[in-house]
């Protein structure tokens, strides 16, 4: 079981996240700006980040700068997801180490989870 902070401003995809991943056995918190992750992760810790790249406060790619290079925050996997198109050099400064297309199909955030816990 793996704890999985989910940070998304769109309510309905987050749970969609959250159901899905809970039937699968990890432990899931959402919350819905990049500054509450970013106290979120501060504080506690978790096994992975499930980013949406455009939400109020923090976007996603620059909570991911943070968790890849900040001493004030563990560093673990992150998977960024949006619904827009982004830049490619934006994405590989993040050091995302997965993206997912929205809408996306479950069971491919579900083995793109599972192979980001075993990094």
């Amino acid at each position: 079981m793996a704890r999985i902070l989910v940070a998304d401003d769109n309510q309905d995809i987050a749970m969609l996240v959250i159901d899905r991943l809970s039937i699968e056995g990890h432990q899931l918190e959402w919350v819905a700006s990049g500054d509450a992750a970013f106290e979120k992760l501060k504080k506690e810790s978790y096994d992975l980040a499930i980013l949406d790249i455009l939400m109020p406060g923090r976007d996603g790619v620059s909570l991911c700068y943070i968790i890849k290079h900040s001493e004030n925050v563990k560093k673990i996997p992150v998977l960024l997801m949006s619904a827009y198109s982004q830049d490619a050099e934006d994405l590989k400064r993040s050091n995302a180490d997965a993206f997912l297309s929205k809408p996306f199909v479950l069971s491919q955030l579900v083995s793109t989870v599972n192979r980001l816990l075993q990094l």
